[in-house]
């Protein structure tokens, strides 16, 4: 059963933070206007995983090797009332028009731990370009 109601995460600045490998983590971009364009620049996730109870790490897989790729992490910010209450994020990414057709495979982290600032337990959805939703549980109640 899902509530149709929403309240706002309460979000504060985001701390920098470093992933394992020494580079720093991505920015969660809240935007409350945020609207999903449709699509984004093609990539596959390969895996998606939250690390340190406050970082979102996903390794992509793209075509390119010729320019600089980015990847964005959205969010409006709202939480869904449910138990527990629940988050959607979006992945895009900017392939810059790079026509290269080596096969990346790259990890992003992004700190995420704005989104539940109290330790409460919080349903991620990532929403990406191929594969729709998945779900993974920030701070879970149970360890």
């Amino acid at each position: 059963m899902q509530c149709k109601t929403k309240k706002e995460a309460t979000v504060n600045p985001t701390p920098a933070k470093e992933q394992d490998k020494g580079n720093p983590a991505l920015t969660l971009d809240i935007n409350k206007g945020y609207t999903w364009p449709g699509s984004t620049d093609p990539f596959k996730v390969l895996s998606a995983e939250i690390s340190d109870q406050d970082s979102l790490i996903v390794e992509v897989e793209y075509g390119g090797g010729c320019k600089e790729h980015q990847f964005k992490l959205i969010t409006t910010g709202m939480l869904k009332k449910s138990m527990p209450p629940q988050c959607t994020v979006y992945l895009e990414h900017e392939n810059n028009e790079d026509m290269c057709r080596a096969l990346i495979r790259q990890k992003c982290a992004f700190y995420i731990g704005n989104l539940a600032p109290n330790g409460e337990t919080i349903v991620i959805q990532i929403f990406d370009h191929e594969a729709g939703m998945s779900r993974l549980m920030l701070n879970p109640a149970t360890k």
